[in-house]
């Protein structure tokens, strides 16, 4: 059994962002047979003084028994330690990412020393469940967000982007941003509700009453409150597209999540739904039906790459693609269904960078 660094893997894209700008971030010990273990390439569960010992020598957060580490870890000794921490697997292991190579050799390193640390263990599949608790009054709100952000292990719980199932009198806390040069923040909630918007202050600025698709653009760079009455709606938060820079797309259409950011499923009501993408390496969906078409457009609206299915879900290539704005078209069957963005599932033993991490065909 041999372990390598393969840094034109799924993850390679990321490698230059973990412990730098990138939230939440996995990597994968994977092995020959393709079932990977995903963890989170810069964070350790440590304890007691252990922890205040590993984030004064790295210069670490802490918060609590999670030790989320901002620069790679250099430990000494780092491809024997890796051996050790892939002796569950068989055949060749590759490890996706300089910071998960380290975060795993010194995990390995403090169980050798007799001290605890593990990983923090992602299941790759669908996201976490989608039910609000508790957010009946503003105290309690629910934190909704925009975007993708910078994640810490002290950060309280948030949902979005992406678009969640609730049900009765619902309290949302709008974390809004800026508009960027070609998306706003909006809000869509759809279902038969009473909808009110709220400033930080708590006061009124618009209501809503018996509305069965709502889209609002709170003000931006700012903290709102959204409250929602009705017995079933569904609520969402995104940056949309609003600038024409894609042929064929004359309305708004929103970004498409990032898929480390744990987005809810895409729900597809309409037979074609278009995304706004930035590539940032090949895309992975799970299609629960087996009749979705995923393709990929440019800014003239041609369709350049179409996704391939695999074991792993539909496999989008964004390899060897200009770095700039692009649209993801989603084509389904007479009926609707949702499609999950999934994070990559590593596989070792292949040849690289030809074959993509082993999910193209």
């Amino acid at each position: 059994m041999g372990v390598r660094l393969d840094n034109t893997g799924l993850l390679a894209h990321y490698a230059e962002w973990v412990g730098r700008r990138a939230s939440r971030v996995v990597a994968g010990l994977g092995p020959e047979d393709g079932t990977a273990l995903l963890y989170a390439a810069d964070e350790l569960l440590v304890s007691g003084d252990l922890a205040a010992e590993l984030a004064r020598r790295y210069c670490a957060q802490r918060c609590g028994e999670r030790l989320k580490f901002l620069d790679v870890p250099r430990v000494a000794g780092q491809e024997a330690l890796l051996e050790l921490a892939a002796v569950a697997f068989l055949g060749d292991v590759v490890v996706t990412s300089d910071m998960g190579a380290a975060v795993a050799a010194l995990a390995a390193q403090c169980r050798l020393d007799g001290r605890a640390a593990e990983l923090v263990a992602v299941t790759p599949g669908r996201c976490r469940s989608m039910a609000f608790e508790g957010n009946n009054s503003f105290g309690t709100a629910a934190l909704m967000e925009f975007q993708a952000s910078r994640w810490s292990p002290c950060s309280p719980r948030s949902w979005g982007p992406g678009t969640y199932d609730a049900a009765g009198d619902g309290y949302f806390r709008l974390q809004v941003p800026q508009r960027t040069i070609y998306t706003r923040p909006a809000v869509t909630v759809s279902g038969g509700v009473e909808v009110t918007l709220y400033d930080e202050r708590r006061d009124a600025l618009d209501r809503w009453i018996g509305v069965d698709e709502l889209t609002i653009h709170p003000p931006e760079w700012s903290t709102c409150y959204l409250t929602v009455t009705g017995p079933r709606y569904r609520i969402g938060t995104a940056m949309w597209l609003d600038t024409w820079i894609v042929r064929g797309v004359q309305r708004e259409i929103e970004v498409l999540p990032k898929w480390w950011a744990d987005p809810p499923p895409l729900l597809l009501r309409e037979e074609v739904t278009h995304y706004l993408y930035e590539p940032e390496g090949p895309l992975l969906f799970a299609d629960p039906t087996g009749a979705v078409e995923v393709e990929l457009m440019d800014r003239s609206g041609d369709v350049i790459r179409t996704a391939a299915s695999t074991e792993a879900g539909l496999v989008l290539d964004t390899s060897d693609l200009q770095a700039g704005q692009y649209v993801v078209q989603v084509t389904r069957g007479p009926d609707p269904t949702s499609l999950h963005l999934l994070p990559p599932v590593v596989r070792a033993g292949r040849p690289a960078p030809d074959d993509r991490a082993g999910l193209l065909p």
